[in-house]
């Protein structure tokens, strides 16, 4: 899961709520974490936030990575047994309807028993059972400075969100450098753990500091957006859903609705060499277009996710890269495979 998106879309809240309390606007703009959100420095700008969602909180991009493949269960290095207690299994997000996949992957490469190299082992069913905790710092940099975001990441088990039972994660976020911030954010979502995909729902954000972005942010998308693991190299695969924003900064209301299509692709496997360590990874390059009050972006991004794990451990998006400083998952240090 794209725990790094999340986390630093919650700065990405706080510079798009600004901009809603001085008469901004917030589309998409450019490079989208698709995890989404790179706003307030962000992926594409400096600040940790770094999902995907140019200066808005649209956000969300990524992590709904789409891309259906085969579906080869292969064993989550990670000791994700976890007996999918974490309440997965929603194909109810109803987001297949609206998802093409494209099987005209490479089948050449070594990723698993069958020679082909697939995403799966990238999936970490772990990061969504009740109890689990992930700590993460990453640090972004951008032509507008650094931001290092710190995020402790909790897993409540099931809740509530827009009609529908999903897995609540809850994260408090901590962000220095260039936009500094505090926020804690309550995450939705559903898993499909026989066919290793995640769909995201929304989040609910509150912002502390500072104290003129302080105040509430809903985010809902419609359909949820998926995050697909099952796919060959090669493979890619579209979806199309809307992101809704409200909330309010300083006694004001605003509102937002952005119409997003996003086409994500695995690009094959990967050593990457982080801060945190070098990690074998699924590279998985996404494009997303985004639609907010009549204007069109599209955002492109690269990101790696690494094996066994299932942490993102980099992001580039536009002029600005998002790197693993440090992380662990139940108290054991994620160090590099």
């Amino acid at each position: 899961m794209k725990y790094k998106q999340i986390i630093l879309l919650c700065s990405v809240v706080v510079f798009s709520s600004m901009l809603a309390a001085c008469g901004g606007s917030s589309s998409d703009s450019s490079s989208t974490e698709s995890t989404n959100s790179n706003a307030t420095n962000t992926n594409s700008n400096s600040s940790g936030s770094s999902t995907n969602t140019g200066s808005n909180s649209t956000t969300t991009n990524s992590s709904g990575s789409t891309d259906s493949g085969s579906n080869t269960n292969s064993s989550n290095s990670s000791g994700s047994t976890n007996s999918g207690s974490s309440g997965s299994t929603s194909g109810s997000s109803g987001s297949t309807s609206s998802n093409n996949t494209d099987n005209s992957g490479d089948s050449s490469g070594s990723g698993n028993s069958t020679g082909t190299e697939t995403a799966d082992n990238c999936f970490n069913i772990t990061l969504y059972s009740t109890g689990t905790k992930v700590e993460m710092t990453h640090k972004t940099t951008s032509p507008e400075g650094q931001l290092t975001a710190t995020s402790v990441n909790t897993v409540k088990g099931t809740a509530s969100f827009n009609g529908k039972s999903v897995i609540e994660i809850l994260s408090n976020v901590t962000a220095t450098g260039v936009s500094p911030s505090k926020s804690t954010q309550n995450n939705y979502f559903t898993v499909d753990n026989a066919n290793l995909i995640e769909y995201y729902h929304g989040s609910i954000i509150n912002v502390t500091e500072p104290a003129m972005a302080a105040g509430k942010q809903t985010l809902t998308l419609t359909p949820a957006m998926e995050d697909r693991f099952a796919l060959s190299k090669g493979q890619s695969s579209t979806q199309s859903y809307q992101t809704r924003t409200e909330g309010s900064v300083m006694g004001f209301p605003y509102s937002t609705t952005t119409d997003q299509t996003k086409t994500k692709k695995f690009a094959g496997m990967e050593t990457v060499t982080v801060p945190a360590g070098t990690f074998k990874s699924c590279r998985f390059e996404e494009t997303v277009q985004a639609t907010t009050l009549g204007k069109t972006t599209t955002d492109i991004s690269t990101h790696w996710v690494a094996f066994g794990s299932g942490l993102e451990i980099k992001t580039v998006a536009g002029t600005s890269t998002t790197e693993l400083l440090a992380a662990n998952i139940n108290g054991s240090a994620v160090t590099g495979n």
